[in-house]
C-alpha cells in the first residue's frame, strides 16, 4: 500500500470538524495493519508524537503570508 504522505512532510491535522486544524510534521509511517493507514505527528509547540489515521490529515498548503515570513 501506497503512502500519501512521507517522513518530514508538514501536513494539516483535522481531528473534528469543530476543531481547529493544527499544523503538524509527519514523524513516522506506522505499517499498515488494518484497512487505514496510521501516522505518527507532531505539533511544532508539542513535546510529544500522537498516532492519526490517514484520513484526517491533508497536505498542509502555505500561504503567502507564510512564504514571506518562513524563507
Amino acid at each position: 500500500m501506497k503512502t500519501k504522505f512521507l517522513v518530514g512532510q508538514e501536513v494539516t491535522w483535522t481531528p473534528a470538524p469543530s476543531v481547529r486544524p493544527q499544523r503538524c510534521t509527519v514523524v513516522r509511517v506506522m505499517p499498515v495493519e488494518s484497512a487505514m493507514r496510521i501516522y505518527r505527528i507532531k505539533g511544532a509547540a508539542e513535546s510529544y508524537e500522537r498516532s492519526v489515521p490517514e484520513d484526517t490529515l491533508s497536505v498542509f498548503r502555505r500561504t503567502e503570508r507564510d512564504r514571506v515570513f518562513t524563507d
